[in-house]
């Protein structure tokens, strides 16, 4: 790895990345690299690099792309080393190369570990309890989103963002999204959620709301043998 990527990674984990280290360890994101067979130059944007880059731009509350590449910058100049380009191309460039599956693999490899450090106290009844609700984004105005995301149809063609509906599966305890789905703003909210039921184990709860409470889903989950049971909350 070149110098300039160790440095940043050393960066990110004394500040931002920290209180991920033992969550989300090198050593993990390499392996799921290596089983997707993926490579990548040795550049300073490597796949940590940029994941770690991504996180704390999420976290920043400037979430542009001008301030990650400006923090990455500050620190590689603090160290005597040659800064990045300020034009975020590079960056934008190593966001879009990092595999969406890997991304989709680390989200329910971290919540699980947070979970696991939950003492059996603070459980319901020493069983785990899972929130199911469901939600809309609006995703960028691009012809490619309007295709695969249209927007609302009570909206005139080209006077609104495309939106896509999404599920999530997320712990109560720790908030961690365990699985999500995403589709269209016309897709079934509860035909997304039957995909994600196979993250469910035994003894599993399910906090969601009334619409959830239906015969149909109760009979998968028995066929499914898994023994969840189903809490309800009212809807908002």
């Amino acid at each position: 790895m070149p110098n300039r990527a160790c440095i940043l990674k050393q960066q990110f984990l004394q500040s931002v990345a920290s209180p991920w280290e033992k969550l989300l360890p090198d050593e993990l994101v390499h392996s799921l690299l290596a089983n997707q067979k993926i490579t990548y130059y040795q550049s300073i944007y490597t796949p940590i690099v940029t994941l770690w880059a991504m996180v704390s731009q999420v976290l920043d509350p400037d979430k542009s792309l001008s301030q990650a590449v400006k923090r990455m910058s500050t620190w590689l100049s603090a160290a005597g080393l040659k800064p990045p380009s300020s034009d975020t191309g590079a960056y934008s460039k190593a966001r879009k190369r990092l595999p969406e599956k890997l991304v989709q693999q680390l989200v329910p490899i971290v919540a699980l570990a947070l979970e696991a450090q939950v003492p059996i106290e603070q459980q319901w009844c020493g069983r785990r309890v899972r929130v199911l609700d469901g939600t809309t984004v609006l995703m960028s105005d691009t012809p490619e989103n309007q295709a695969e995301y249209p927007q609302h149809s009570n909206q005139k063609p080209g006077c609104g963002f495309p939106i896509a509906k999404m599920v999530v599966l997320f712990s109560l305890v720790t908030g961690a999204v365990v699985s999500a789905g995403i589709a269209s703003l016309a897709s079934s909210e509860i035909v997304m959620s039957r995909l994600i039921y196979a993250n469910l184990v035994p003894d599993d709860v399910i906090l969601a709301d009334q619409a959830y409470g239906n015969y149909v889903d109760l009979v998968k989950r028995k066929r499914a043998r898994r023994r969840c049971c189903f809490s309800e909350k009212s809807s908002p």
